[in-house]
């Protein structure tokens, strides 16, 4: 295929893509620039309830496009995919060429991955559930960038090459958990937590001990903790301040409504109980966190979690309930 005013453009075909029939398609400079830049390959999208509806795209490593005949003329355009949430389309003349922004959802990325949502700690049977990139890319009309990002989006993570995902529920109860157990591993003393010392506790549970030594289950590890734990050579350093969030980051997800006086208490009393055991001693005496939880002084959340009060409980933790 050659574009007009410009070296010869390599087109590449994907292995279903088998019509015989090619067409000149009007390109407006913008949108040439982005596949020239690029390697482009053309590729059908599977549509196995209504063959007759398959349709071609140009994907490109970062966008992808819809080839697509405008019905009043003989014309082709290539019109750029963003996969967004919401549809909608925009219009635009250049050239006799209309270019056609639409806007989809990643719900057809979610449900490849389905089958490997971890939703129990039956990790054994999931680990052969995974989908790799390549599985996705060759499977639905999208670019390597933009299933970066609608991974990174799902709260997808890797395990030699394949991503997963993981049910909010059990997420939420295995950090409550962890939390605990780790907060009461080695002492305070101790301030690098090993995976032996969390499974030697009499309170360690299934996902805590059998699991956790499989390569899946020290990735959930890994993933659901990062916010709390720096998870380096199979180990867990302590940090208080990412302890502060994720607490209440988990009291928050298990919110209807509540008073903003009701939340600081609520608060302290979990953080607290955390907080108060041998291993955090000396690090919460250090940061007098306990004292100013005491005096029920909300802004201990902005200090120590270095964001605005507001936006920590409106914004990154979606609390959309009216606080007094």
């Amino acid at each position: 295929m050659e574009a007009i005013g410009s070296e010869e453009l390599p087109v590449f075909f994907s292995d279903e893509f088998n019509t015989q029939d090619f067409h000149i398609m009007e390109v407006d400079s913008t949108t040439l620039d982005k596949i020239l830049d690029s390697k482009a390959l053309i590729k059908t999208n599977l549509n196995s309830e209504n063959p007759k509806k398959q349709t071609a795209a140009l994907v490109t490593d970062l966008d992808t496009f819809k080839i697509k005949k405008l019905e009043s003329s003989n014309s082709y355009y290539l019109s750029m995919i963003h996969h967004k949430e919401k549809n909608m389309e925009i219009y635009s003349s250049q050239n006799h060429v209309f270019i056609c922004e639409k806007f989809v959802d990643t719900k057809a990325v979610e449900l490849l991955l389905k089958d490997s949502m971890i939703y129990d700690s039956q990790l054994e049977a999931i680990s052969t559930k995974g989908v790799t990139k390549n599985e996705i890319l060759d499977t639905l009309q999208i670019s390597t960038k933009q299933l970066d990002e609608v991974l990174t989006k799902l709260n997808a993570f890797e395990v030699d090459g394949k991503y997963y995902t993981v049910q909010e529920d059990f997420m939420l109860d295995t950090v409550k958990s962890m939390l605990l157990l780790l907060a009461n591993s080695g002492g305070n003393e101790k301030e690098t937590i090993t995976l032996n010392d969390i499974v030697d506790q009499p309170d360690a549970t299934e996902i805590l001990t059998a699991n956790l030594m499989t390569p899946i289950g020290r990735k959930l590890l890994a993933h659901v903790l990062k916010e709390a734990y720096d998870f380096a050579a199979e180990s867990f350093t302590k940090n208080i301040t990412n302890i502060a969030i994720l607490s209440a980051r988990i009291l928050v997800s298990e919110l209807n409504s509540i008073k903003l006086s009701e939340f600081i208490q609520t608060y302290e009393n979990s953080l607290m109980v955390l907080l108060s055991s041998e291993s955090f001693k000396e690090l919460t005496e250090k940061h007098d966190l306990l004292s100013k939880l005491k005096n029920h002084d909300i802004s201990i959340l902005g200090e120590h979690l270095s964001i605005d009060t507001d936006t920590f409980l409106e914004k990154d933790y979606t609390i959309t309930k009216k606080l007094d």
